[in-house]
């Protein structure tokens, strides 16, 4: 079996290239943004020439608050290329594994979110990726969308590493207690999509909501990092405070309900990931 994924230095494929290190079955070649362009042409040939079994999109713009004055470059990764990924995967029968996000919701909803309910995105990166979504879809009968939230690893940029940093070196920390999500270990997201391409006749086609199970807020995440720290020994005197989100101003607005009712996934708790993720990235930091 072969895998073309795209995107090998986002938090996803990483997470990948750990977990199918034991799998001589997987034949895999994983390609940055700078291996290929992002138009038609070049994909379609990227793909005829490797022929996959399955193409994985882990490719995104990320930067939620950039691309509010990037729209040209968002659109690009987040919606163009799905469009070009879409026609490959028609041309040459071959189905594609995407990931997106909960940001594609307002998150006016007061219960979790499920795949049919009705998109609304308040932001460019949540409306990029609601539109990379679409033209996948319209492209192609033969792509899972695995709409996923609040993805966390020992890996890149994200709210894990961040706080990890911050509450080693901070008296005080303030963090938004009013936006409840589900924290997504980058992980169990490489873990379901080994489950897929072994197994891909057991999962069926379409948009799926896959998340770590329970929820919490940001502030609710930060304590539980810091719980993680002092368990295992690590100095983290920070007092930690709420704040609610119209007290803490960005360019991009953010849904205040994030939580996604999963389908065909069900992942384990966060809480039980986090303390799995926060041993590995330990032991990668030598502490």
């Amino acid at each position: 079996m072969k895998i073309i994924v795209l995107g090998k230095n986002g938090q996803v494929a990483q997470s990948l290239q750990d977990c199918i290190k034991s799998e001589v079955e997987i034949e895999s070649i994983f390609l940055s943004r700078d291996d290929f362009s992002i138009n038609s042409s070049d994909i379609l040939s990227l793909v005829e020439k490797h022929r996959p079994n399955f193409i994985i999109n882990c490719c995104a713009y990320t930067d939620v608050e950039g691309a509010e004055d990037d729209f040209e470059n968002a659109y690009r990764v987040n919606a163009l290329l799905l469009k070009y990924i879409g026609e490959a995967s028609k041309k040459f029968n071959i189905p594609v594994i995407h990931f997106s996000t909960d940001y594609v919701f307002d998150g006016m909803k007061k219960e979790s979110y499920i795949p049919s309910d009705q998109k609304n995105p308040l932001s460019v990166y949540g409306q990029t990726k609601s539109d990379g979504e679409d033209f996948l879809l319209n492209e192609t009968e033969k792509a899972w969308i695995l709409r996923t939230s609040w993805v966390y690893s020992p890996y890149g940029k994200n709210f894990f590493k961040t706080m990890y940093k911050l509450l080693r070196t901070r008296k005080r920390l303030t963090v938004i207690s009013d936006q409840i999500g589900s924290p997504t270990a980058a992980h169990d997201l490489a873990n379901a999509v080994l489950s897929i391409i072994k197994e891909p006749a057991s999962y069926p086609y379409g948009v799926h909501h896959i998340s770590g199970a329970g929820e919490t807020s940001w502030f609710g995440f930060a304590c539980e990092i810091q719980k993680n720290m002092r368990t295992n020994d690590i100095l983290s005197s920070t007092m930690l405070e709420e704040i609610t989100t119209e007290h803490y101003l960005t360019k991009a607005k953010r849904p205040l309900n994030s939580r996604l009712s999963a389908d065909i996934f069900k992942l384990k708790s966060w809480k039980d990931s986090l303390a799995e993720v926060f041993k590995h990235y330990k032991e990668e930091e030598n502490i």
